[in-house]
């Protein structure tokens, strides 16, 4: 075992009250499936009534495990209320070229039928991005920009 028996006999793992904690992990884990299953059909029932999205993306790498990943979120009225929805966060193993990045966030946003021809994406200003979504109307990330503005206000500069 790892971390939690770090100084503690290896029969610590045969004792009942591990097994028990073991055996309630494996039940609760069983019904992880279900429960994204529902919980992805109560969405999509809510998305249905959307007319339009605000759709934000960005790639980013893992610290740990240096994978690159794209996040897709959608934002919305719902009752008067902004709502903001994390479609989902996959791996991007494919380069970083518009089109794919066009080609992931447009399967996302099938599956989950947020797909509009009116929806408005919000990118970082990065070329690839940009070029992704150039048939679309797109804004630029104001934190991004923030970012990069304190970033270069703070650079050390070489004389």
């Amino acid at each position: 075992m790892l971390c939690f028996c770090i100084g503690r006999p290896f029969t610590f793992v045969e004792g009942e009250a591990f097994r028990e904690l073991v055996k309630y992990f494996i039940s609760i884990s069983r019904h992880v499936d279900r429960v994204v299953e529902v919980e992805k059909a109560r969405l999509l029932a809510e998305l249905d009534k959307v007319h339009q999205f605000g759709i934000t993306t960005d790639l980013w790498s893992h610290d740990s495990t240096g994978h690159s990943c794209i996040t897709v979120t959608a934002q919305y009225i719902s009752e008067w209320e902004v709502q903001s929805k994390i479609l989902a966060t996959r791996v991007m193993v494919e380069s970083h070229t518009a089109e794919n990045v066009k080609v992931t966030v447009k399967a996302i946003l099938e599956e989950f039928r947020a797909e509009r021809a009116n929806n408005v994406f919000v990118i970082d200003n990065a070329s690839n991005m940009r070029a992704a979504f150039r048939e679309n109307t797109w804004i630029g990330c104001a934190c991004h920009y923030v970012n990069l503005v304190l970033f270069h206000s703070f650079e050390r500069k070489q004389c």
